[in-house]
Formats: structure tokens, sequence, C-alpha cells
């Protein structure tokens, strides 16, 4: 797992954590010590010496940044998650059939693995008028929550990818078997056709999408099979008459 590296450079406001009542010193905003005698950098990274004289790497991000990429990467993940289990649910639904010699069980693609455990920032909520005298709402979370729950699920997330993505495979794999003992192919039929005038493709089969169609397409072509046989038989038998 990919980590950031960073220190938080946070400035306070009326509305930072630091002027919250009752604020313990650890939710308070922090002054951090980023100063060093740069001699290098590399890309967005200082390299340089601090004030105990010891050589160090340092990078200084905006926090929003930091929040912003969490997030991104935290959208992505979970869309591959989504992506991934719905091509497993079909794999499983597949090879539980009997005719491809399943047991007709399925077991739930979302495994314990891939149940997330959802923790939210303690939220508080306050209404009343704003300084022009306009009656709003105001919501405020811990900023370091924020950041300490999006970075527990990245790697909540990257272990259910991690699960779901080799679970897929070994599916897959057996899925593939099991249809080529069948006379299928190993993965579904694609659709058949040919590029017309324009350029577009014109279908005359459509890709298969469940095991109903693949068992028809082979069926299909089987009999144009024994047909095309058949044709390439009759010169060969008319010339031995």
């Amino acid at each position: 797992m990919k980590s950031i590296f960073a220190i938080f450079v946070l400035a306070t406001s009326t509305v930072g954590c630091a002027s919250q009542p009752h604020a313990t010193d650890d939710q308070k905003v922090q002054f951090v010590d980023n100063k060093i005698d740069v001699k290098a950098t590399m890309g967005r990274k200082d390299i340089g010496v601090d004030d105990s004289g010891v050589a160090v790497i340092q990078e200084t991000t905006a926090v929003q940044d930091v929040l912003r990429q969490l997030q991104w990467e935290n959208f992505e993940a979970q869309r591959k998650i989504n992506s991934d289990g719905d091509r497993l649910k079909e794999c499983r639904n597949d090879y539980a059939s009997p005719r491809l010699g399943g047991n007709k069980k399925n077991r739930d693609v979302m495994d314990e693995a891939l149940k997330q455990s959802k923790a939210f920032s303690k939220t508080k909520t306050q209404v009343g008028l704003d300084e022009t005298g306009k009656l709003v709402v105001v919501t405020k979370v811990s900023l370091n929550k924020k950041i300490e729950e999006e970075t527990t699920k990245k790697e909540s997330l990257e272990r259910a990818g991690e699960f779901i993505a080799k679970t897929l495979d070994q599916c897959e794999t057996e899925l593939g078997d099991a249809r080529e003992a069948r006379n299928l192919p190993r993965e579904r039929y694609p659709a058949k056709g040919h590029y017309g005038p324009g350029g577009l493709f014109v279908t005359e089969r459509p890709a298969e999408r469940n095991l109903d169609d693949a068992f028809r397409i082979q069926a299909e072509e089987s009999a144009v099979g024994k047909r095309l046989e058949k044709a390439d038989r009759a010169p060969a038998q008319a010339d031995e008459q």
C-alpha cells in the first residue's frame, strides 16, 4: 500500500477545531516545525538538515490535497470492488449451474471480508443566526478524525479488493474448466458479425449473456458445422459415382 507522507499545515479560524468549546489538547490544532535548511529538491520533496542536525526528506502538503487524494483513491477502490463483485457473482451463478456440473449452491459473493465497517465522525450540528442575521445550520466534524477514517477505509478497501480479485480469478479458472468439459469455449461467446458500409458493425449473432445463450449458440454452430461438412462431402461422393 502506498503510504502518504505529509506534514499538515493548518490555519486556525473561527470555525476550526481549536475554537470548539471543551476541546482537549489532542483535538486542538498544533503548530508543526517544518523549517529545514534545504540542500536539494526532489519533485515536491525537500532534502535538507533540520534544527537538530539530522538530514531529512520532507514534504509539506496542504491538508485539503491529502483528504481529496484519500477520498479519490477510496472511490476508485470501491468502484473496482463493485465491478469485480458483479463479475464474481455472474461467475459463481454459472459455475453453480447443474448444466456445468454445479451443485445449485452459490455462496453469497459479499463475504465477510467485503463487509466494511462504517465508522462515522461525530458531527456537531448547530442552528442559529449568522453575522448577517440569516438562520443557518452549521455542522462541524473533527478534521483529524476524518483523515483517520479515510485512511482506515483505504486500508480496508485494499484488503477487500485483493480478496475479491483473487476469488474472481479462481472462479473464472474453474468455470473455464467446467465450460470446456461441456464443449463450450472457456470464455463467453463474443458477438459475431461483419463491418458494412460506412464501417458500421453489423451483428449477425449477439454475444453470449448467460448459459442459455451459450448452449443455444453451441447447438446452432453444431448444426451449421454439420451442414457445411455434408456440403463438403457431396462433390466427392458425386465424383465417386
